[in-house]
């Protein structure tokens, strides 16, 4: 599978004063086969908004795009049900840190999108190993690499 672009999710701390208006300077920086680092303070609904209208931004030049999620890496059968459309974000085991509805809601929302042909897909990138971050890093560069 050729990996377009990669967006990671939840990795950073960042506090964008963009919570309404035009994203299209942001989405027009998103380049193909590179990973786009989008951070967020945890159990802010906001934020999870504004990524969902990046994303809702950056496809609407029909392009594809991968993203990455700070979820466990053993979740990844449970998003695929969900990509399939065979099962709902509320079955997916996320940590308390991160966990919100408006998280699952995007889940569920990246995955009717899936299922209405876009060319979308999520991935989980996290782990209980001692260095989580090398672990998330390891996953990306194996999938760009």
């Amino acid at each position: 599978m050729k990996w377009y672009h990669i967006i990671l999710y939840h990795l950073i701390l960042f506090q964008s004063p963009l919570l309404v208006g035009e994203y299209s300077p942001i989405t027009e920086q998103l380049k193909p086969n590179s990973i786009t680092i989008i951070g967020e303070i945890h159990q802010h609904p906001e934020s999870i908004k504004l990524f969902q209208e990046l994303i809702n931004g950056y496809l609407k030049n029909n392009k594809c795009l991968t993203v990455a999620l700070e979820i466990n890496n053993n979740q990844q059968p449970i998003i695929e049900k969900i990509m399939q459309g065979r099962a709902v974000a509320s079955d997916i085991e996320i940590s308390s840190i991160i966990d919100q509805p408006a998280l699952r809601n995007f889940i569920n929302s990246v995955a009717k999108l899936k299922g209405e042909g876009v060319c979308l897909s999520i991935i989980t990138i996290d782990s209980t190993a001692e260095n989580r971050d090398v672990f998330m890093a390891a996953q990306l560069a194996y999938l760009i690499f």
